[in-house]
């Protein structure tokens, strides 16, 4: 969806001071207050959403192209071609969320092909985010035909949290308690002739664009995390939505980008196989016990990080701990 937008950003209005002029008459800028009126009708429809939605089954065919060599800060790769040679990267695979009130399951089947070494890995996986917030985590993938089981328990759901998974879970869950931190910035046109707001977050680092011709639905999601380690990354969402029956407008195909020093290095395309709302799920489908032969990373304690190996009927067994210098928050 091509969307054109107004910054209302003052020092942006300054530099553009004429251009700007010209744009008045055909796009109304908000005042402060008429963009708190953008905020109150964007909560009330992202709170209906979710209340018609309720629990959620989603399937959603996932391909990813990854330039490692530019993803280390090196020329590497570029995953859309162009001049340089094709990504090394490739990883294909059918994803299915399940949510259930403040419960989640993240499941997926695929494998992942290296074109520089000529290797293809099938994985599958299951992540389940617990009542009382503990997530678990159990991946089995196939390296030189082993099979490995590896699993994790943490605090945080960072996979959820990732670029090509959030269309699914704002779909179900938007996120009003974020709107706080945002403030409207910008109006501008879709390219069927309705209106989009764009909101900026209170550091400049996040912008949601939401288009109110779609119960409000975020049609765009950028993010930039500054430099790290001298490298600024920068990721983008671009959302496609058609009609559903229950919730009036669902994802459909979205696009996730993620740039470094500016130059792109991995493209994820998602589309939506089967959606299925308010649907009865089973309690026992968001338990998850770690089989015989796991060995699995216990995350919890944010200054140390142990390691177990599971047997029979859910018995372990520990086989070492390290000691961390930094919080498990960024942990994988």
């Amino acid at each position: 969806m091509l969307t054109v937008h107004v910054d209302l950003r003052a020092s942006h209005i300054a530099r553009l001071a004429p251009a700007v002029a010209i744009c008045l008459s055909a796009v109304a800028l908000p005042s402060p207050l008429r963009g708190e009126d953008y905020k109150k009708d964007i909560q009330k429809a992202w709170a209906d959403r979710e209340a018609q939605v309720g629990d959620l089954v989603m399937s959603v065919t996932m391909e990813t192209m990854t330039a490692t060599g530019a993803l280390n800060g090196k020329r590497g790769h570029d995953p859309t071609g162009g001049d340089s040679p094709a990504h090394d990267l490739h990883a294909a695979r059918r994803v299915t969320l399940s949510v259930s009130g403040e419960l989640r399951r993240l499941e997926y089947e695929g494998e992942t092909f290296n074109s520089s070494e000529q290797a293809r890995v099938p994985e599958k996986g299951v992540l389940v985010v617990q009542q009382g917030g503990e997530v678990r985590k159990l991946a089995e993938y196939e390296p030189g035909g082993q099979t490995r089981l590896q699993g994790t328990i943490t605090s945080r759901a960072i996979e959820l949290e990732e670029l090509r998974n959030r269309p699914m879970l704002d779909f179900c869950r938007p996120p009003i308690h974020q709107l706080d931190d945002f403030s409207v910035t910008g109006l501008g046109a879709s390219d069927d002739g309705g209106e989009t707001i764009e909101l900026t977050s209170a550091d400049g680092a996040r912008v949601l664009v939401v288009d109110p011709g779609r119960d409000y639905s975020i049609v765009r999601y950028s993010s930039e995390n500054g430099p790290n380690g001298g490298l600024r990354n920068r990721g983008q969402l671009e959302v496609e939505y058609a009609r559903d029956k229950t919730p009036g407008w669902a994802p459909k195909r979205w696009v996730a980008t993620h740039h470094r020093r500016g130059r792109l290095v991995s493209r994820c395309v998602c589309e939506v196989e089967a959606c299925r709302t308010n649907a009865s799920l089973d309690p026992g489908l968001f338990c998850l016990a770690f089989p015989s032969g796991a060995q699995v990373f216990d995350l919890l304690d944010p200054n140390m990080q142990v390691r177990y190996l599971y047997s029979e009927g859910g018995q372990r067994r520990e086989i070492g701990r390290t000691r961390l210098a930094r919080p498990t928050s960024a942990a994988r």
